[in-house]
């Protein structure tokens, strides 16, 4: 092997710059790929944020009127159209006393968000009016919580949690 490596770089000035030359092109050619693809991963995450957020705040749009007229029946229904996108973990309304009055997990209907982390960000979410909606990224999941208003009131919260495993979040299933 020694003799391999020393034939090739201590040869002629020529081998040498042809060598040198093809590792530079070599090494350029793999920092092109690696900023590429870590630039298209970002872009992909940054997509996939905007989605689910518009996803949080169509939930609350659609949810305003069953949260409002106490027709928790409807309200359903309007949570099963959320169920077609193939990373959707789960969908959730809350009300604002922190009851769940609809989920695409039906076992959790009418209890309540009850540890302490999520009643403390609940009701910090509920308390802050400047601020409508809470994006939570990591690794692997995507949670957007968007308040329902009416007016200046707030009565409620949509909760989408989106898997963020598969690339190509949010997509429709064909």
């Amino acid at each position: 092997m020694k003799k391999i490596f020393f034939r090739l770089f201590l040869g002629s000035f020529r081998a040498q710059l042809i060598y040198g030359i093809g590792l530079f092109v070599t090494l350029l050619l793999f920092a092109f790929i690696y900023v590429g693809t870590a630039r298209n991963t970002e872009i992909s995450r940054e997509r996939a944020m905007a989605s689910a957020s518009e996803h949080a705040l169509a939930l609350a749009a659609m949810s305003k009127v069953w949260v409002m007229s106490n027709d928790y029946a409807g309200l359903e229904e309007a949570l099963e159209n959320f169920s077609i996108y193939k990373n959707l973990l789960f969908a959730t309304v809350i009300d604002a006393d922190g009851k769940i009055i609809a989920h695409t997990d039906k076992k959790l209907l009418g209890t309540y968000v009850s540890d302490k982390r999520r009643v403390d960000f609940l009701q910090k979410l509920h308390s802050d009016k400047e601020r409508n909606e809470k994006l939570i990224r990591n690794q692997d999941t995507i949670d957007v919580f968007q308040v329902i208003n009416n007016k200046e009131e707030r009565i409620g919260f949509a909760h989408l949690r989106f898997n963020q495993q598969e690339r190509g979040t949010h997509q429709r299933q064909g």
